[in-house]
């Protein structure tokens, strides 16, 4: 999470993910080297992934939370 003297605004990029090991990462890279002028979160919300999807997340320190297979949406 990246604070700066805007801490009370929270913008929170949700990332929705199946199966994502070959662009999660560079998805995640994206946003943090882009250093945006506001506190945000990064939450990738994983759908039930049989690859290397969430540990790729975890190795990245961004909040992740493994949902049962649904639809992405």
């Amino acid at each position: 999470m990246k604070t700066n003297c805007c801490d009370h605004v929270l913008i929170s990029f949700i990332i929705p993910a199946f199966n994502e090991e070959n662009c999660i990462r560079e998805c995640i890279q994206a946003i943090k080297e882009n250093e945006p002028d506001f506190s945000y979160q990064i939450i990738v919300i994983d759908n039930g992934s049989n690859d290397h999807t969430a540990e790729i997340v975890k190795s990245e320190g961004v909040l992740l939370i493994t949902m049962s297979r649904n639809t992405i949406a």
